[in-house]
């Protein structure tokens, strides 16, 4: 008779176990969606932020800043173009000009995809993205990193429900 309810209990528990395992993954991928997109959409967030709502300098702000960057640094500095006007000692029309014409380029390239269950990526394709982000140039951005910092509690946040979620698939049946 003891024999007949260990056996039992066995196979609830092996039942109980099979039915967490074919719910985990739904749930995982369910969640590395959430995650993903969270992350997306603070990524986003921070790319305007950062980047997309400063102001373009004027071609006359450009020079005086690598003037200024090139004094610090112990360097000589020539200006590949003059934007005073040598009489009035004022800015010209040139001078006045926004320094680049901003595309949305960026903004436009940033991505993401699913990879696996358990793999969301955030991707931008284009040419200059990794060198803005990573602090290698001139206006650095990392937007990316600070989307993962502000967002990383709530994708665990996710992770953790679909776990919880997966569990009770075992014990509570339609769950």
């Amino acid at each position: 008779m003891i024999n007949v309810g260990i056996r039992s209990n066995a196979q609830q528990l092996s039942r109980a176990w099979q039915r967490r395992e074919q719910a985990i993954a739904p749930e995982m991928r369910a969640a590395t969606a959430k995650a993903t997109a969270a992350i997306y959409q603070e990524s986003r967030k921070n790319l305007k932020e950062m980047i997309y709502d400063k102001p373009i300098p004027n071609r006359m702000e450009t020079q005086i800043e690598r003037k200024r960057k090139a004094d610090s640094d112990g360097r000589r500095f020539s200006a590949r173009k003059n934007f005073l006007n040598s009489r009035t000692m004022s800015e010209t029309r040139e001078g006045k000009k926004p320094a680049w014409h901003r595309s949305g380029n960026l903004r436009r390239s940033e991505r993401m995809r699913i990879a696996s269950a358990y793999l969301g990526v955030i991707f931008n394709d284009s040419g200059y993205a990794a060198a803005r982000h990573d602090m290698k140039c001139r206006y650095p951005a990392p937007w990316r990193t600070r989307a993962i910092q502000t967002m990383g509690s709530q994708a665990r946040q996710f992770y953790r429900e679909g776990i919880v979620r997966a569990m009770r698939a075992g014990i509570i049946p339609g769950a």
